[in-house]
């Protein structure tokens, strides 16, 4: 049964041709490629043919399940205006807007949820990466672990060929339907606002929770993965470094003196240097604690599932205790914490992404 529709006519046949099939779809293209909108129109003939599917909305950046920085799955069984009535069956944290330097969070992610909705038809909604290598290995990543039946890719002037061409040939098949003139572009500004909303409408009931760092486990740093220094040997390493940067604390992990300071000192610093030589340690590592206030954290239970996202606020080092604000109704389920790489303020203010070696 066909959705009568005027709109969008560029999309028509692919839509229809599409709705017939029972396998995963995956779009593919640049930001403002109308790829949501794509999904929508999909769905929507789904639901009026009385089906129900799944929309995995993998757009960190502008997500439509979920808030930004996840991955999000949901169930459509009826006709949708937009996404925003859409509760999401099921979350994957990344932990950040931007895909680079995350590519095996976001496949991961994908796969995991799409393993959650298997038996139901499915569309799987990708964000605007699509320039360099990094871009072209998460196509073919998805691509691999998806196996769908269609991929759609969405292009105005063969941007996305370099992807495409990686992807013909398969058992899938690739459609290229074009970009209808009703697709508009949005401005940068208008992207970040949209994202600082669904932040702050995210953070807006969140209440802060504290967990043991010392009894959570924590992915993505080394805090809390090695061991403690003794007392005597932190006094040793805050007096040696006491004129350059405060120690706030010290742990060993993987050969290596791991330290939360007030500021990053260069490796050939002196007391580095003298730090190094009398523990005996093949590096140190320094991370600068106060970056760390209104970190993107993930809460999850033990095999994955994300519970919810929050933002680190306060660190004891003496008690060993996270201070984290989130909307987690039973914090007690929570049995794993993920670091991820983007600050942002409870009202939604974008405070930058950092680097790997930063935490």
């Amino acid at each position: 049964m066909a959705v009568p529709s005027t709109s969008y006519a560029l999309w028509q046949e692919t839509l229809e041709y599409l709705s017939r099939s029972d396998g995963t779809v995956l779009l593919l293209g640049a930001s403002d490629t109308g790829k949501t909108t794509f999904a929508r129109l999909l769905l929507n003939r789904w639901a009026v043919m009385g089906r129900t599917s799944a929309f995995l909305d993998a757009d960190i950046g502008q997500s439509e399940v979920g808030p930004p920085g996840t991955i999000g799955m949901a169930y459509v069984t009826k006709p949708l205006e937009t996404f925003a009535a859409l509760v999401p069956e099921g979350l994957a944290f990344v932990g950040t807007t931007m895909p680079m330097g995350n590519l095996l969070e976001i496949v991961t992610g994908v796969k995991r949820l799409a393993e959650r909705a298997q038996g139901h038809p499915q569309v799987v909604d990708t964000g605007g990466f699509i320039q360099g290598a990094g871009a072209q290995r998460l196509a073919v990543a998805l691509a691999v672990l998806l196996q769908p039946a269609h991929i759609v890719g969405l292009q105005r002037a063969g941007e996305l060929e370099p992807i495409l061409r990686l992807l013909r040939g398969a058992h899938w098949e690739v459609h290229t339907p074009g970009v209808p003139e009703e697709i508009g572009r949005k401005t940068p500004f208008f992207r970040a606002q949209r994202r600082s909303l669904r932040f702050a409408a995210y953070f807006y009931e969140a209440t802060l929770q504290t967990y043991s760092f010392r009894k959570v486990p924590l992915l993505g740093t080394w805090l809390g993965c090695g061991t403690p220094l003794p007392a005597h040997l932190l006094r040793f390493v805050r007096s040696t470094l006491e004129t350059e940067t405060r120690v706030f604390y010290a742990e060993t992990f993987a050969g290596r003196l791991c330290l939360m300071t007030d500021k990053v000192l260069p490796p050939h610093s002196p007391g580095i240097s003298v730090i190094q030589r009398q523990l005996r340690v093949s590096g140190v590592v320094m991370t600068r604690a106060p970056r760390l206030k209104h970190l993107l954290i993930g809460l999850e239970e033990a095999e994955g599932q994300l519970l919810g996202m929050g933002l680190l606020e306060a660190i004891d080092f003496r008690r060993g205790e996270l201070g984290i604000l989130s909307p987690v109704k039973v914090p007690s389920a929570v049995e794993r914490i993920r670091f991820g790489r983007f600050r942002v303020t409870p009202e939604g203010k974008e405070l930058g992404l950092l680097r790997g070696e930063e935490i």
